[in-house]
């Protein structure tokens, strides 16, 4: 005859390993999703970190390119008046050092 203290035991047992099997089950199951994460967030520091640059790079070149343009329409307007921009450049200092 079994003693029924030990088919007890046996069920307690059997039922834990059971709830230990879904513990672990659960602990994969967030490991997955935890190494998704930090996946997606080091994809999103590294494009933030090289978009970063490009955008401070083409802002830069837009600034210079619209410098530029805006010096040769000053360029132009000051040849037919027969002075060059260093005439020009000249002329403002000297107005500003008279204010």
């Amino acid at each position: 005859m079994v003693n029924p203290e030990i088919v007890e035991l046996r069920q307690q047992q059997n039922a834990q390993g059971r709830e230990i099997t879904e513990i672990d089950e659960t602990t994969v199951q967030i490991n997955k999703y935890l190494s998704e994460v930090s996946r997606q967030a080091t994809l999103q520091i590294a494009i933030i970190v090289l978009s970063f640059p490009l955008t401070m790079a083409v802002s830069l070149y837009y600034q210079i390119a619209t410098l530029d343009r805006r010096i040769e329409q000053i360029e132009k307007k000051a040849k037919p008046a027969g002075r060059d921009l260093d005439q020009l450049d000249k002329e403002l200092r000297n107005e500003r050092q008279a204010k």
